[in-house]
């Protein structure tokens, strides 16, 4: 391996490690999120690959799905607790259009069944 393929790999690998730490971290604050709203805002701010990395998804595509079934898993937990009666609901079904659309139908379900 010559010194810049060396090089390279040691830039590519950082950006590996750094985007597995934001996806930790956005996971993180999506669970200590303190309202429903903020849970919806803080997860709809995915982190994205660095540019480096993007056309390499093969070293943090599982990450990242992982990363999104725990949000979501999240997601559904917190808007479990929430009533059908809840006059937030169109506007948290707003928050998750086209980011979650499994927590899309959950909502669609929950303002039917008002």
């Amino acid at each position: 391996m010559t010194p810049r393929q060396s090089n390279v790999n040691f830039l590519v690998d950082q950006q590996v490690r750094k985007y597995r730490a934001d996806l930790q971290s956005w996971i993180t604050q999506v669970r200590s999120a303190r309202s429903v709203l903020d849970t919806l805002r803080v997860a709809t701010h995915k982190p994205a690959p660095s540019h480096l990395i993007r056309a390499l998804p093969g070293l943090w595509s599982g990450e990242r799905m992982r990363a999104d079934f725990s949000v979501e898993e999240i997601l559904r937990q917190r808007l479990n607790d929430v009533a059908s009666q809840d006059p937030s609901l169109p506007s948290y079904q707003r928050m998750v259009q086209g980011h979650w659309p499994q927590i899309y139908r959950l909502l669609a379900k929950k303002m039917q069944d008002r």
